[in-house]
C-alpha cells in the first residue's frame, strides 16, 4: 500500500496543493490516519480515498470531496472504513445497504446514531468520548443496518470481544453507551421498541486496588525516559499531576499558566464537571518545560502537529512493560500509586483528595466548605514531586540524605 512520503495532512496545507500536470492526478498520504490518502486531480478537485485490505486483498474506496470533508472527518471515515474491512465487511456493500434501506423508509442504525450525536453528545460532559466511541466501536458494523433488525446478541458479540481483548472497562462503557442510545431513541419515538433495554451488564466490576512499589516506580520512569515524546513525558507528568489520563493527554498550551505555576483543567474536561486549577511542582515544569510545541493546534501532547491530542495508549503501556519488566498494572492505577504516596509523606486525607479533584462525599461539606485549599494542595504536590525525585534519582551509596526537621 503506498504510504512514501506521507505527512500529517492540515488544511492550511492542503490549500497549499496546487493542481495535478495536466492528464495527471496526484496522492498525499497523510500520516495521522494509515492508507488515508487525498487525490488532486488536473482540474484541483480534492477528494479523499481510503487503501485497506479485504479478504486479503487491496482495496481502495472514495470518502468524499475536500472541503466538504474536512482532515478529521476524513480521518474517522477512514478508520470506520478499515474496521469494517478488518471485520470482513465490503465497506462499498455497506454502503449500499444503507442507501438502500434510506430509501425502503427504514431507520438505520447509522442515522439514529447520528442524531444522537448531533443533540445529545454536545450536551454531555464527556460527549466528544462518547462520540468517539460510536465511531469506532459501533458504526463499522452497524451503520447500514436497520435498527429494528439488531439484537441483544450483537451487542454482546461486541462487548465480549472487548472483555477477551482484556479491557472490561471498555466493555462495561460500550455496554452503556448502546442501552444509552436505545432508550434515547425509544423515548424519541424514532423506534418502536429498543432491542437493548433489558440487557445485562456484560461483567461484574472489580475494584482494583494495584499500587506501584518504590523498586517498581524506578524502572517504569526510567523507561518513559528511554521511550521520549509524546508518551515518555505523558507518563510522568501522569504520575507528578496526579490527574486523569484524558485530563492529562488532552492538556494545551493555552491551559497553562506558566507564571503562577498551575494548570487549569475546563470543566468539560473533569469527571466531575467543574473547573479545576492543578498546581505544577517544579518536577511539572521541569518535564513541560522539555515539550515542542507546534504551530498547527495546541494540543501539548500530540502526533499530529498539535491539532489533534495523542491517542494509542495500549501500545504506551505494552511498550512501558516492555522497557520497565513491570507488569501487571493499568495507568489508572498511577493515581492510586500518588494518592497512596501522599498518605506515607504525611499528606491530610483531605488535602490528598483535592489534589486528586474527588468530589467531597459529605453533601453538607461540600456545600459549605467552598475552600479550594490551593496553598495546601501546592505543597502536597511539591512533596511528592521531592519522593519522586528520591525515587527516580537515587544518591550514590556513599551519600546520605538527611531528613528535614517538620
Amino acid at each position: 500500500m503506498p504510504r512514501k512520503n506521507s505527512k500529517h495532512l492540515t488544511d492550511p496545507g492542503i490549500a497549499k496543493i496546487g493542481r495535478a500536470p495536466k492528464g495527471k492526478r496526484i496522492e498525499r498520504f497523510d500520516a495521522g490516519a494509515p492508507g488515508l490518502a487525498l487525490r488532486v486531480t488536473d482540474r484541483g478537485v480534492k477528494s479523499w480515498s481510503v487503501y485497506f485490505r479485504l479478504h486479503g486483498k487491496h482495496r481502495r474506496s472514495t470518502i468524499g470531496t475536500y472541503p466538504e470533508i474536512g482532515v478529521a472527518e476524513a480521518r474517522e471515515r477512514a478508520g470506520e472504513i478499515k474496521k469494517q474491512a478488518k471485520q470482513g465487511v465490503d465497506p462499498k456493500a455497506a454502503a449500499d445497504a444503507e442507501k438502500a434501506a434510506a430509501q425502503a423508509g427504514a431507520q438505520t442504525f447509522g442515522a439514529i446514531a447520528e442524531k444522537y450525536i448531533k443533540r445529545e453528545c454536545p450536551g454531555l460532559r464527556r460527549g466528544w468520548e462518547v462520540e468517539r466511541i460510536i465511531r469506532r466501536e459501533l458504526m463499522p458494523g452497524w451503520r447500514p443496518r436497520p435498527i429494528a433488525d439488531l439484537r441483544k446478541r450483537d451487542a454482546i458479540q461486541l462487548t465480549d470481544a472487548l472483555i477477551d481483548a482484556g479491557k472490561p472497562a471498555a466493555a462495561h462503557r460500550l455496554f452503556e453507551i448502546i442501552r444509552r442510545i436505545g432508550r434515547w431513541a425509544s423515548r424519541r419515538d424514532e423506534i418502536d421498541f429498543n432491542p437493548f433495554a433489558d440487557m445485562d451488564p456484560p461483567v461484574v466490576k472489580v475494584m482494583r486496588d494495584r499500587v506501584l512499589k518504590p523498586d517498581e516506580i524506578g524502572p517504569v520512569w526510567s523507561a518513559w525516559s528511554t521511550m521520549g515524546y509524546p508518551f515518555g513525558p505523558l507518563g510522568k507528568l501522569l504520575l507528578t499531576t496526579m490527574q486523569r489520563l484524558n485530563e492529562v493527554a488532552r492538556m494545551e498550551w493555552p491551559e497553562i499558566d506558566r507564571d503562577n505555576r498551575v494548570w487549569i483543567i475546563p470543566a468539560t474536561r473533569t469527571k466531575n464537571g467543574r473547573e479545576t486549577e492543578v498546581a505544577l511542582s517544579s518536577l511539572a515544569l521541569e518535564i513541560i518545560d522539555t515539550l515542542p510545541r507546534f504551530t498547527e493546534g495546541e494540543f501539548i501532547f500530540t502526533t499530529q502537529e498539535g491539532e489533534r491530542p495523542v491517542s494509542g495508549f495500549s501500545k504506551m503501556k505494552a511498550r512501558t512493560d516492555d522497557l520497565s519488566g513491570v507488569n501487571n498494572w493499568r495507568l489508572h492505577d498511577l493515581r492510586r500509586t500518588a494518592r497512596t504516596g501522599l498518605a506515607e509523606i504525611g499528606v491530610p486525607e483531605i488535602i490528598a483528595e483535592k489534589v486528586l479533584n474527588h468530589a467531597e462525599r459529605n453533601v453538607l461539606a461540600r456545600i459549605y466548605n467552598r475552600h479550594e485549599y490551593a496553598d495546601e494542595k501546592r505543597e502536597a504536590l511539591e512533596r511528592w514531586a521531592t519522593r519522586l525525585r528520591e525515587i527516580t534519582e537515587p544518591p550514590p551509596e556513599n551519600v546520605v540524605r538527611l531528613k528535614v526537621a517538620k
